[in-house]
């Protein structure tokens, strides 16, 4: 998934670095310019023979019999479980060898790998694997998920596919890398006796040990700057539209308490209007102050005269003094205006002028509608 950048940046490390090494004198070039060699191990019934290629440009290249290869030495099979025996070899095999540490190439026999010619449609190209693996117990005896397989196209003419099925037992394979792993090496591929070493990998688990450290490094730094670019992403609009909402909702509070203090505002001023609007047709409905004295005046008897002529708590009240007090309540009632008349306490004399002294309350009556 990353080889369209991984790639890219793998060469302009390796220009990168020719011109860096040309920078530098001969005597130092030489040593940057020995190349790297890469090792074959062959697993053979009864020993392991280890080979090396010869670094590119100094013989032509190997074919598929193993030409261009020295072999180094033979590693015996026959006491697997002497490790050190075998490290020990190993070690005097690879004395002042430079080896690729990403060349390492495990080869199995012959006899352990089963080969199948097919014969498929065209179109199955496209998933050429998939489809390799649902047919593997069609063709051969291994079910998909008990072996190894790699292929190859050997021809392709109009709508027909022609391809090399390759497979080894899973436990056989797993087996040589293991031992391989034991003796101290990472291999990065397995492939068949007398086959060139990148021709199958029979083992995918180890190819995904092989890549360069750099190029992993660079995957994984690529793709925590992906996370970290999606987690942006995803991030910063939602912490915008948080501030935003946070903002709208600071806005919204401040309108809200703007509208209920003017609501409280227009509930006052409703309420001084409508006591107002009372009043006005309070005082519309009810007589004229002057209206009322003439009235009282007509029907009060000469013998009586009015200290006091006033409002309180929204009655009619009369106090003074009268030759006949007891008639006063009669006479009030008489008119229109006046309703409810009482005395507002007890009716005393006065023997110093001979007159009662009295005290009255009356209720003033609305003037009706016309």
């Amino acid at each position: 998934m990353f080889e369209p950048i991984v790639n890219p940046v793998r060469r302009f490390f390796k220009w990168w670095g020719s011109e860096l090494k040309s920078c530098l004198p001969r005597t130092l070039r030489r040593l940057f310019d020995r190349k790297y060699s890469q090792l074959i191990v062959e697993f053979l019934d009864r020993q392991a023979v280890i080979r090396r290629t010869e670094p590119a440009g100094n013989t032509s290249s190997s074919g598929s019999t193993g030409q261009g290869s020295q072999v180094l030495g033979e590693i015996p099979l026959t006491n697997p479980s002497d490790l050190d025996r075998s490290r020990e070899v190993l070690r005097e095999c690879l004395d002042g060898v430079r080896l690729d540490p990403q060349g390492i190439v495990l080869r199995l026999p012959k006899s352990q790998v089963l080969r199948r010619t097919l014969d498929l449609p065209a179109a199955a190209l496209e998933n050429l694997r998939d489809v390799l693996s649902f047919e593997m117990d069609r063709h051969t005896p291994f079910k998909a998920e008990e072996v190894y397989f790699d292929h190859r196209i050997l021809s392709r003419r109009d709508d027909r596919l022609s391809v090399e099925l390759v497979m080894v037992p899973r436990v056989s394979a797993e087996k040589v890398v293991r031992l391989a792993c034991d003796w101290g090496l990472k291999p990065s591929r397995v492939g068949v006796e007398g086959e060139a070493p990148a021709s199958f990998r029979l083992y995918p688990d180890v190819s995904s040990g092989s890549r360069p450290r750099l190029a992993s490094a660079l995957t994984v730094a690529l793709a925590l700057v992906a996370i970290g670019l999606f987690a942006a992403a995803f991030y910063l609009p939602l912490e915008g539209k948080r501030q935003h909402l946070a903002l709208l909702q600071s806005e919204l509070a401040a309108a809200q308490k703007k509208a209920q203090k003017a609501q409280t505002v227009r509930e006052e001023v409703e309420q001084r209007l409508a006591s107002g609007a009372f009043l006005v047709e309070r005082k519309k409905n009810r007589p004229p102050i002057s209206q009322v004295m003439a009235e009282v005046t007509e029907l009060l008897p000469d013998h009586t005269w009015v200290l006091q002529f006033g409002w309180r708590e929204g009655r009619l009240v009369l106090a003074g003094y009268s030759g006949k007090a007891t008639e006063l309540i009669g006479l009030l009632e008489r008119s229109a205006l006046l309703d409810e008349v009482q005395f507002n306490s007890p009716v005393t004399a006065d023997p110093r002028i001979g007159l009662d002294r009295f005290n009255l309350t009356a209720t003033v009556a609305d003037t009706p509608e016309s």
